[in-house]
């Protein structure tokens, strides 16, 4: 994936790697490279949920309800855009 949220490291965010985003055209334009998207976030909640990790770990229990406000923000932006456009076809 090319970029997410801070706290997302569940899986590597090419865009935070200094020498990888000069080359941002190639994996985003060329190589279609997307960002985190709530099925990412999901994925990354369940598996800290899964694993366990929240149990034994004060940061990944931390992690948890950031992980569910940028689901909720994600959600949000997804709604503002359906609101924004479902007149466009009237």
């Amino acid at each position: 994936m090319w970029d997410g949220p801070e706290l997302f490291d569940f899986k590597v965010c090419l865009g935070s790697i200094e020498r990888y985003r000069r080359l941002s055209s190639l994996f985003v334009d060329i190589l279609d490279v997307t960002d985190a998207d709530d099925g990412d976030l999901l994925s990354n909640i369940r598996h800290i949920k899964t694993m366990g990790t929240y149990l034994t770990s004060n940061e990944e229990e931390r992690k948890i309800p950031l992980l569910y406000e940028q689901l909720a923000r994600e959600c949000l932006d997804a709604e503002d855009i359906t609101d924004s456009t479902k007149y466009v076809a009237r």
